[in-house]
């Protein structure tokens, strides 16, 4: 049972108790491996504690301390009968770019990237000196990255994917790799079965399974300790501060209608000409009538940043327009730093998505106002 990744931080119960209510009830689960991305959001000190409290291996081949060492195991080893089994972590690439506080501040000395030399590496490792005849990656490289990364470094049999919580109905493949994922917020279970012949994989079975609440009975030890961390928070979390008469989704390139609610209700704050927020690719869906507290740290993904204001000159804007569609759609895919397009109230923008880096934007408004 593997996790790839945001799991620790970005609900309410998790920022609550600093992501170690996650890993209890994981512990209870039985997971057998994670690795990393916004977990890095709890800072240094905070995260090796909570990498000490899981009972299963926190795995990141690409994370590296000052002296280009590394920090975290990048790999475990696991046996089904004769069959050996390697699992690399491979955490988000632009991770310490994309904290809430700066690297120098929540993580000194850690850097990451894409690594591949040290995948290659740990690959070579793993079946020469360990005998491993099936490697997966469990990564949050994102889907397009994934596919890049499966075409350039070779002995990868699968790839367990996350960051851009796609939901692949059927394993995508690349070469001879594998590579599927299975959305965000525990939707969706992903079971893979792979066929061994001659110490290479020659077939797979694969489905995802919805977790339906109504439909799935829960597991008594799992569902006590869920019980006993929610505890203590359960009264704050479930206090009632609004109300919605349409669903409130986050999914969306181009920004939902959780998006729209936030945005507008930053600009008002502000008191600003635009008010913008990022284009997360996770937060809950909240349905049709009350919300509560945790609704709204589950759907926001909460972070530490305060809202803040900037002026800005026209020119000033489409370039950070500019910057936000290239994040996006930059032609090489390991560029791209991930998430969706900004979502803006008070601002229209107009661009082609296909044209070069800095000439996409076509037209831009502010209210009315066109951008200079």
């Amino acid at each position: 049972l593997l996790d790839a990744a945001d799991t620790w931080y970005g609900s309410g119960i998790a920022l609550l108790t600093s992501g170690s209510a996650c890993i209890k009830v994981m512990n209870e689960i039985g997971y057998d491996a994670m690795t990393l991305h916004w977990e890095f959001n709890l800072g240094q000190r905070v995260l090796l504690e909570r990498i000490k409290e899981a009972r299963f291996p926190v795995i990141c081949q690409n994370l590296r301390d000052e002296f280009g060492d590394r920090v975290l195991r990048p790999s475990i080893v696991r046996d089904f009968g004769d069959i050996r089994v390697g699992v690399i972590g491979q955490g988000y690439q632009f991770s310490l770019l994309t904290t809430e506080l700066p690297t120098q501040e929540a993580n000194p000395g850690w850097r990451m990237g894409y690594d591949e030399d040290g995948l290659r590496e740990e690959i070579a490792r793993l079946r020469q000196r360990e005998g491993v005849q099936v490697v997966v990656v469990v990564s949050h490289m994102g889907y397009e990255a994934e596919r890049v990364i499966a075409e350039r470094v070779k002995g990868i049999d699968v790839i367990v994917g996350g960051h851009t919580h796609d939901i692949l109905w059927r394993p995508d493949r690349v070469g001879s790799t594998l590579i599927v994922q299975a959305g965000s917020h525990g939707k969706l279970l992903g079971e893979l079965d792979l066929e061994i012949r001659g110490g290479a994989v020659d077939g797979y079975r694969y489905r995802l399974l919805p977790v339906l609440a109504d439909r799935v009975e829960p597991s008594a030890k799992v569902d006590a300790v869920i019980k006993e961390v929610y505890a203590p928070h359960a009264s704050r979390l479930a206090e009632v501060v609004g109300e919605t008469k349409s669903v409130l989704y986050r999914r969306s390139l181009f920004g939902g209608s959780t998006d729209a609610v936030m945005a507008r209700a930053y600009r008002e704050l502000a008191g600003s000409d635009i008010g913008c927020c990022p284009g997360w690719r996770f937060g809950t869906t909240i349905l049709p009538g009350p919300i509560r507290v945790e609704d709204v740290y589950d759907a926001m993904k909460p972070t530490p940043t305060p809202l803040y204001t900037a002026s800005l000159s026209g020119r000033q804007l489409r370039e950070t327009m500019e910057d936000i569609i290239d994040n996006v759609f930059a032609a090489d895919p390991l560029l791209r730093l991930g998430g969706e397009l900004s979502r803006c109230a008070g601002v229209r923008t107009y661009f082609k998505k296909d044209a070069p880096r800095g000439r996409r934007v076509t037209r831009a408004l502010v209210g009315e106002r066109p951008l200079g």
